[in-house]
């Protein structure tokens, strides 16, 4: 478990809330909600990648860092989409996605920059296309739900489309590449209700994975928000976000390696039923 996660459980703790009450997540008496779905934008602030690629059979790619060696965008805001199903008062799916794009462009000085097959020269101007998309879905089960607070373990797969493309300006030497993976994540959830109005949420999700020589990788994706429930099925909220990611992929046909990072703040509005 992550610091983030044993925090969070920590501060349960000392909630001081008793068991064996009323089992909602709202006021008491209050059934739980069977379906809840969010809408907004994560607004990402901070960004760190890099990546090299490379065909199997091919010479040793180049590590790339995305914003120093091409300029690539820093700052992007996206659409974010987040929800749940419940189908018992201790069961749920949870499900997410987002889709980010960022566009780069500038002058190699320093070095060549070779990307699959491809190798883009000095003193040539080269253009970079990063997109990445996140399909998240989950299980979750609340092994502690009492009027103020929901605590669930959750497990489920955490789906990352990443791809790349290069090339130089007019489109003489270009070179895309691309990877899904889908990892198994792990993690713990939290809704406390601090009065009826209020609530925080809490979430983080980790994984590590040794597919023998194909994929190996690790992931960390924390969430913290501040949810305003003024209408029965209507909620607005406030967060942030950070993820974490490393990957190294290795087949008959591909050999590269991933490190990406990024965090922002998440601004949507809800709805319950």
């Amino acid at each position: 478990m992550s610091k983030a996660a044993k925090g969070a459980l920590a501060l349960l703790l000392g909630l001081g809330v008793q068991p064996g009450l009323a089992q909602t997540n709202g006021a008491e008496g209050e059934r739980p909600d069977t379906f809840v779905l969010n809408v907004g934008g994560f607004f990402i602030n901070s960004i760190d990648a890099s990546a090299s690629a490379r065909r199997a059979n091919g010479v040793l790619g180049t590590s790339i860092d995305l914003e120093r060696d091409l300029d690539a965008e820093e700052r992007v805001g996206v659409p974010w989409l987040q929800g749940y199903y419940r189908f018992t008062p201790h069961q749920r799916i949870d499900f997410s996605y987002y889709r980010l794009e960022r566009d780069g462009k500038r002058t190699l000085v320093n070095r060549p920059i070779r990307f699959g097959n491809q190798t883009f020269k000095v003193n040539r101007s080269v253009k970079t296309t990063f997109k990445n998309e996140v399909w998240k879905l989950a299980y979750t089960w609340s092994f502690y739900h009492v009027p103020r607070v929901e605590l669930g373990l959750t497990a489920g797969v955490h789906v990352t489309r990443y791809e790349m493309k290069l090339r130089t300006t007019g489109g003489a030497v270009s070179q895309r590449e691309e990877v899904t993976a889908p990892l198994p994540v792990l993690g713990l959830r939290m809704d406390y209700a601090i009065n009826r109005d209020w609530h925080i949420l809490f979430s983080n999700e980790s994984m590590y994975v040794d597919l023998g020589g194909d994929l190996q990788g690790s992931l960390n994706d924390y969430r913290l928000a501040v949810e305003w429930r003024p209408f029965q099925h209507v909620h607005l909220g406030l967060g942030t976000n950070r993820l974490y990611l490393h990957a190294n992929v290795e087949n008959k046909d591909w050999v590269g390696q991933l490190d990406n990072s990024y965090r922002g703040f998440l601004g949507y509005v809800g709805m319950r039923f």
